[in-house]
């Protein structure tokens, strides 16, 4: 295998996943995922797409015996010998321990019989030492312990406590008599019972019933003895596999949802930003009609066609608009084309920055017969103009024009947020008048977004709400869309700040999809209300399940 590189990236991935690489392969794939770190989510949907088979015990599965036939165990036969020595060492063992536990029990009744002539002599003894100075005082006042701590050895509590010191433990002090020698004979050696006596914890204070320990721990607490108190607040345990978790770990990169529906008036997903092409896997082809304020001055009629799609290999999106409309029965018509391209920029699994651009191009006609001269007209909505023509001078019919223009879309988590700006250059737009002292350009648009999507039984049920906001001409008009998907079945509703309001019911499959809106809306132009009617059709392909590729920077 060549060395990796952009063209079979993926084979590489493939190999590394199922063990193929060799080290120095390995390695080598390694070095060039970190000077391409786009390939890297590439790496990771591969990894999540290999199958983990469950670990078999090979000892379970030979217990079951499938297909083996079972055979007799040949009886091993054992030395008759060998057995004997066995047995013979077992009651041995069995006999020692009898016997060594019945010379233990002996010594230990004798030695509790020692202990209590011990401790009679040694308080008759210890009463007869006669403090000399202030050291013989203090050994007079050990030895009255130490008398105390063997009458005290009945009792089960301090038995166990006495085991615990270092009498017994230390040589010079392991017979009793011999510790009482000690005391009357060599006055000296009162300074090792002293190193006992710190050493070792006072039974004065070990009482003997449970009530008087009680007691001891409330006296230690009431004096000043600071306890650890644990205060358990309240926390938020919000489970990984529910919705709100879902949808707030929603990853942008992932694009393989359901396509959105929105409900904007006379706005395709196109004209309300340019950098939603290629957002899903897959090329999508649609034509929206639109037929607004029908028997009026004002009526439009429009046809759109767009195309767009994603280049895996380019990490971007690509799109072509055409739009033509028909205004005032043929009093304007104007056709232009848009060639969109919105690079993918990855900034993470949760922040995507869509950034596009597009060019246009353009001819607008009149019909100048039809046009009354000195009057207001609405050709876009929420914009004013009027026909001012010297018939004196000649007028023309026909206008070329060009212009760019710009935007951004930000896949924020679960929030996508943007805005689109057209006729960023302000073409000129001058064909309703022959005035040329002043020349009138197109005004710039921009259109502000945020919106969201909820997705619930695998994506079969989904509600996506936008809110979006214009700017044009000095106006501002601001809509309200949100439209919700079960299974197939599309609905959807609209409200606009100028009291318009709308309402949507379409049916949408995996592969073509037919929604149908109407708006009530109020012209500028107009006291009375006027209905707008769309009407979008879409063919979708099918969603591509390849990991898709973003720029990084």
């Amino acid at each position: 295998m060549n060395s990796p590189t952009h063209e079979n990236i993926d084979q590489w991935l493939f190999d590394l996943i199922e063990g193929n690489l060799s080290e120095s392969q390995e390695q080598e794939l390694r070095i060039f995922l970190l000077l391409n770190p786009e390939y890297e989510a590439d790496l990771e949907a591969w990894e999540k797409s290999r199958v983990k088979f469950p670990i078999v015990d090979a000892e379970m599965v030979s217990s079951f015996n499938f297909g083996v036939q079972e055979e007799t165990e040949k009886r091993k036969k054992r030395p008759l010998g060998l057995w004997l020595l066995s047995a013979t060492y077992a009651l041995m063992l069995i006999f020692s321990l009898v016997y060594l536990g019945n010379s233990s029990n002996a010594a230990t009744n004798k030695q509790a019989n020692k202990k209590s002539f011990v401790s009679a002599s040694f308080s008759k003894k210890a009463q007869t030492i006669q403090p000399r100075n202030q050291s013989s005082h203090a050994s007079y006042a050990q030895a009255e312990a130490f008398n105390h701590q063997y009458q005290s050895n009945s009792n089960p509590l301090t038995k166990n406590l006495l085991r615990s010191n270092n009498y017994n433990s230390t040589p010079a002090f392991s017979d009793p008599n011999q510790a009482l020698d000690l005391l009357v004979k060599e006055p000296s050696t009162l300074n090792r019972i002293d190193r006992i006596e710190l050493n070792a914890p006072k039974s004065s204070l070990i009482v003997e019933t449970t009530a008087q320990l009680l007691g001891e721990q409330e006296t230690k607490t009431n004096q000043g003895v600071k306890r650890k108190v644990n205060i358990t607040l309240p926390s938020l345990h919000i489970s990984k596999n529910s919705m709100l978790a879902k949808y707030f770990r929603k990853e942008t990169s992932s694009a393989t949802i359901k396509d959105r529906v929105f409900v904007i008036q006379e706005k395709s997903h196109l004209d309300i930003a340019e950098a939603f092409v290629g957002n899903r896997s897959q090329t999508r082809f649609q034509t929206m009609s639109t037929a607004r304020w029908i028997g009026t001055e004002n009526q439009k009629l429009s046809q759109q066609i767009s195309v767009d799609g994603y280049s895996r290999n380019l990490r971007s999106g690509f799109g072509v608009l055409a739009n033509y409309s028909d205004f005032g029965n043929g009093t304007i018509q104007d056709w232009n084309v848009r060639l969109i391209y919105s690079p993918k920029v990855a900034l993470g699994k949760f922040i995507l920055f869509e950034p596009s651009i597009s060019y246009v191009v353009g001819q607008k006609s009149i019909n100048s017969t039809k046009a009354i001269n000195h009057s207001t007209f609405e050709y876009q909505s929420h914009q004013v103009q009027q026909f001012n023509y010297d018939l004196t001078k000649p007028i023309g019919n026909s206008l070329y024009y060009r212009d760019i223009n710009a935007g951004i879309n930000m896949n924020l988590g679960p929030v996508f947020v943007g805005m689109n700006t057209q006729n960023i250059l302000r073409h000129q737009d001058n064909i309703h008048t022959n005035k040329f002292d002043t020349i009138d350009r197109a005004h710039q648009q921009t259109n502000l977004y945020v919106g969201t999507d909820f997705s619930a039984k695998k994506g079969r049920i989904m509600f996506s709400p936008m809110l979006s906001h214009s700017i044009v001409q000095g106006t501002h008009f601001t809509q309200l869309g949100a439209s919700l998907q079960l299974g197939n079945v599309v609905l959807g509703g609209n409200y606009g700040s100028n009291s318009s309001a709308g309402a949507l019911i379409g049916y949408q499959s995996k592969n073509f999809s037919i929604m149908a809106q109407s708006f009530k809306t109020k012209p500028l132009t107009s006291i009375e209300p006027q209905f707008m009617h769309q009407l979008t059709v879409r063919f979708n392909t099918n969603i591509s399940r390849k990991t898709r590729r973003y720029l990084y920077l």
